[in-house]
């Protein structure tokens, strides 16, 4: 990893180095710094998420062939990256399908293995360092994330959350990523491993008495999880499995909550070295979720932006941070300077963080999924590239900093 670059102009190298000596007769050696997301001070990761799921022909359809009918939706190529770096980027996040699927048997998906590295390539040829992040994985499907769609485009029996209440899914969601970890822990540009994108075992977990949680207070669910469901117990193995393979990464940690702040509390104090906090930041979810068609909703004030950094700085006292998503919707009122005072705050923090979402080059996957692209402005009807729009001018002006 030494040497390489932060971006295509050339940031400083990736790892600092400590002599160690044992007195004048003893050569010098050099030992690794920790990766830098967890490093605390240094270069900072800034950069953009891209979230992406394992085609299904039986229902994608034509879905599938406007997307270039690979393994991954969307499709994303290398011009797509390589405009992301010249945004100024030097980080993108890959939420991605596990590389063992939901449903038995858990084996290595060999052909989406195969797709992630032509991906990292083109991210490495970008000049990008990486967060790999699991989506999925035994017990745990795609459209999990897509259950409170009004208009679902599948069938409901696909929606799979089962690795909240069965052993052998978690025990197997371990073995998934002692395998991910050492096909991929070699890659230079690889900063982290994410275990799991948005835990949620605060919503359909179980309690203590086998009823389900539905539980978003942290303080109520540290007393009613029951052990089973318990995600501060079953990342910790899946931690260690990580960082066996892949020492030199760093190991990204989400609470419940769908990757909350306000949750970190409950999953105690990391048991890597390497850790490093990831949170994604929606809230609140009204105002950056609000529908295409109103009723607007104002964007809250200054007393959000403290109580959000009074989280990060809490949770910086166990490890450091990366925001791995944040966004809102880019037709909500104040959208752009709600971010910038969210980013201003986590620059003065010292987080690393990545914003959602880097749009693909394929217009007939943006058409359906434009909400919170970086790309355009606030006219939810227009689908026109705003690079000179006011959020775009400050998502360039914070990434500049990667330069210095």
């Amino acid at each position: 990893m030494a040497g390489r670059e932060l971006t295509r102009r050339g940031a400083a190298g990736l790892m600092a180095a400590s002599v160690i000596g044992a007195g004048a007769a003893l050569a010098q050696k050099q030992a690794p710094a920790p990766p830098i997301l967890a490093q605390r001070k240094g270069p900072r990761l800034r950069g953009a998420t891209i979230a992406f799921r394992r085609r299904l022909p039986a229902v994608d359809g034509k879905w599938s062939r406007e997307n270039g009918g690979g393994v991954l939706i969307p499709a994303y190529t290398g011009r797509d990256l390589n405009r992301l770096a010249d945004w100024g980027a030097n980080l993108v996040t890959f939420s991605l399908p596990g590389l063992f699927p939901p449903w038995a048997p858990y084996t290595l998906d060999e052909e989406l293995g195969e797709a992630m590295d032509r991906l990292f390539d083109l991210a490495k040829a970008a000049g990008l360092q990486i967060v790999m992040g699991a989506r999925t994985g035994p017990g745990r499907s795609e459209f999990a994330f897509q259950k409170s769609n009004p208009n679902p485009w599948f069938p409901k029996s696909l929606i799979l959350e089962s690795v909240w209440r069965n052993e052998d899914q978690q025990a197997a969601w371990v073995e998934m990523w002692r395998a991910t970890a050492k096909l991929f822990g070699g890659r230079a540009e690889i900063a982290g491993f994410l275990p799991m994108v948005e835990p949620n075992g605060n919503e359909t977990g179980l309690d203590k008495q086998g009823g389900v949680l539905n539980e978003w207070s942290p303080e109520r669910l540290r007393a009613r999880v029951a052990t089973l469901s318990d995600w501060s117990r079953i990342c910790r193995p899946i931690q260690a499995a990580i960082a066996a393979e892949a020492p030199d990464k760093a190991v990204l940690i989400s609470p419940e909550g769908y990757g909350r702040a306000a949750f970190a509390p409950l999953m105690g104090a990391p048991n890597v070295k390497q850790a490093v906090w990831c949170f994604h930041s929606y809230d609140p979810f009204d105002y950056s979720h609000q529908g295409r068609n109103g009723p607007a909703i104002a964007a809250p004030g200054e007393e959000a932006h403290r109580a959000f950094e009074q989280e990060i700085s809490a949770a910086m006292v166990r490890a450091p941070v990366f925001v791995g998503e944040m966004g809102v919707v880019r037709w909500a009122p104040g959208q752009a300077a709600f971010m910038q005072r969210r980013l201003e705050g986590l620059e003065r923090l010292g987080a690393h963080w990545s914003l959602f979402r880097w749009p693909s080059s394929n217009p007939a996957y943006e058409r359906h999924d434009d909400a919170l692209s970086l790309a355009l402005g606030p006219d939810p009807a227009s689908l026109t590239e705003a690079a000179e729009g006011d959020w775009a001018k400050i998502v360039r002006a914070f990434w500049a900093k990667n330069e210095g």
